[in-house]
């Protein structure tokens, strides 16, 4: 028992040798290839520019204007003031701790 002969062209497309292309004639012609459009880095470097030279202007500008903090403000104390004249509240043992547990009566 045999199979029937396959319908269309025998080897499908996809198998067998690859076809056989020619150069176009010469007569023919050929579009040539658009130049590339530049409009969106125009508009990016438009838009982009003017606000990164108006940022770093204004960074500038609030750099060179501030006059930094006071070093000691009026009518306020700060909690972070050391103070050379009171020892400190907690002293630090030095002593090595007992071996055993200690009670106390």
């Amino acid at each position: 028992m045999s199979y029937p002969p396959p319908h269309g062209s025998w080897p499908p497309p996809g198998y067998g040798p690859p076809p056989y292309y020619s150069q176009p004639p010469a007569h023919e012609y050929v579009e040539e290839p658009e130049p590339l459009d530049n409009r969106n880095l125009i508009v990016l470097l438009a838009i982009g520019l003017p606000l990164l030279l108006l940022s770093a202007c204004g960074a500038l500008f609030f750099v060179l204007t501030d006059d930094g903090r006071p070093e000691a403000r009026v009518g306020e104390t700060v909690q972070t003031q050391v103070v050379e004249d009171s020892p400190p509240d907690i002293q630090l043992n030095l002593n090595p701790p007992a071996d055993g547990p200690t009670q106390q009566p």
